[in-house]
């Protein structure tokens, strides 16, 4: 281990840690803009389709409304479940319920007050903050979760409606938590990565202890998987060690 193992380390990383970046922001972007918009269209065609066996006081913004309050309704569903089909419901957690009551606030006021008739563009925006606001709630909820609990069910239909829910809900949580999407790593804050990643390379036993793992630059690496938590703390992955290899110019 040395200086110049750390300098190529770092430049490795940051690369890395741009890549990244870009891909994950550009993926959430497209899925919180993209899902209610194709919510949205769904919601109309829909109504549009069954306009002669509804209420004639039903209209497309109303058919809109109650494919998108759906749509929310089952994320909530989904998340205070934990994903799992069957439904069964688990332990809430405090942004999911949070999350409900704001949902269940949305609901009334759609459809139990004249309100989004008397202001319908002010309610319009209001209804869509308030979307926004239950889906990032939901999606901080859904980063707490252990990865492998998305997928527990033993159904391949069922599976790809969950891994697609959670993709969509955790985009959500990255939008409204992900501090790293607005606010690249600073120097400082890559250089101690590619020193914490030089030290746990040098001996794959180690583990980082509770200092290391409270800077943010730990939260990172692991996020793109390059450490792992451990009981002590932290120690490099597979990934994390042929990451190393790869920056070293080490033949794998």
């Amino acid at each position: 281990m040395g200086q110049v193992d750390t300098d190529r380390i770092e430049r490795h990383l940051r690369a890395l840690l741009d890549k990244e970046r870009r891909e994950a922001l550009a993926y959430a972007v497209l899925t919180v803009l993209g899902m209610p918009a194709f919510i949205v269209i769904a919601s109309f065609l829909v109504g549009l389709f069954v306009l002669a066996k509804i209420p004639a006081s039903w209209n497309s913004a109303t058919a809109i409304y109650i494919g998108f309050t759906g749509f929310l309704a089952y994320t909530i569903t989904f998340v205070l479940t934990g994903g799992g089909f069957p439904f069964r419901l688990e332990t809430p957690d405090p942004l999911c319920l949070v999350a409900a009551g704001f949902g269940i606030v949305l609901f009334l006021l759609t459809f139990l007050t004249p309100i989004r008739e008397w202001v319908p563009v002010a309610f319009g925006v209001f209804y869509a903050v308030g979307a926004f606001v239950i889906l990032g709630l939901l999606g901080r909820a859904w980063m707490k979760r252990p990865i492998d609990d998305n997928f527990n069910t033993q159904d391949l239909h069922c599976g790809l409606v969950a891994a697609v829910s959670g993709f969509v809900v955790l985009a959500y949580g990255e939008v409204l938590h992900s501090s790293w999407l607005w606010m690249p790593p600073k120097d400082e804050e890559i250089r101690l990565g590619a020193w914490l990643l030089d030290k746990l390379a040098a001996d794959p036993d180690t583990a980082l202890g509770s200092e290391a793992v409270k800077h943010r630059i730990f939260d990172l690496l692991v996020r793109l998987k390059l450490v792992g938590v451990t009981e002590g703390g932290g120690a490099l992955t597979a990934k994390g060690l042929d990451f190393i290899r790869t920056a070293r110019g080490i033949e794998m």
